[in-house]
């Protein structure tokens, strides 16, 4: 089976065409303590994308530093009200107030509303330095394996995009993570999802 796979994906043009062989080798790794689920999280905005049929541009996009999980939401701006609107509804609402997040410098993150609904919350904002998102590896490794997933299941206007996200945040959620060797939604819940095909 295996085998059967293997030959699929490699004859598959759209895997192909849309991932990259990784071109430089991986240089050492910093460990970050961590020691629950949402205590730390990086976030960042993805996009401009074309705009879709409903009218949104951009996704946000929150990965938790333990089990990998993935929140996304696609929204028309990056504005701070629509960030803030994110961390309270999507993160905070849904996991508890995370111990800190880390962010870039861009202007929906460093905004005076975002930083009063941090302060709120008793979080820690941690940002990068200017030019080099590496140092928030964790979401910006998860920005390309989300575009890269996104683009395999738009139309050929590009417009549906957003129609796809919450498909592809789940099937991102539920694979097994080379890092952890689990996905992240057996990390936060303790057992694997149970899918149709579990149920026939």
């Amino acid at each position: 089976m295996n085998l059967d796979i293997t030959r699929y994906v490699q004859s598959c043009v759209s895997c192909q065409g849309r991932k990259g062989v990784p071109d430089r080798p991986p240089g050492f790794l910093q460990c970050i303590k961590v020691e629950r689920p949402f205590e730390k999280l990086g976030m960042d905005l993805l996009g401009p994308f074309p705009l879709s049929h409903k009218g949104n541009k951009m996704i946000i996009v929150a990965v938790d530093y333990l089990t990998k999980w993935v929140e996304l939401k696609a929204m028309p701006t990056g504005k701070a009200d629509d960030v803030a609107e994110f961390f309270v509804n999507q993160i905070f609402l849904r996991h508890g107030a995370p111990e800190q997040i880390i962010t870039d410098r861009g202007k929906c993150f460093v905004a005076e509303l975002t930083q009063a609904v941090v302060k709120k919350l008793h979080t820690n904002h941690k940002t990068t330095s200017s030019y080099h998102p590496q140092a928030n590896g964790a979401v910006e490794r998860m920005n390309h394996t989300l575009a890269a997933m996104i683009s395999m299941y738009v139309s050929t206007d590009q417009r549906d995009w957003d129609e796809t996200l919450q498909y592809v945040c789940f099937a991102y959620n539920t694979a097994r993570q080379e890092s952890t060797g689990y996905s992240p939604f057996f990390l936060l819940y303790g057992r694997e999802p149970k899918l149709p095909i579990d149920l026939e």
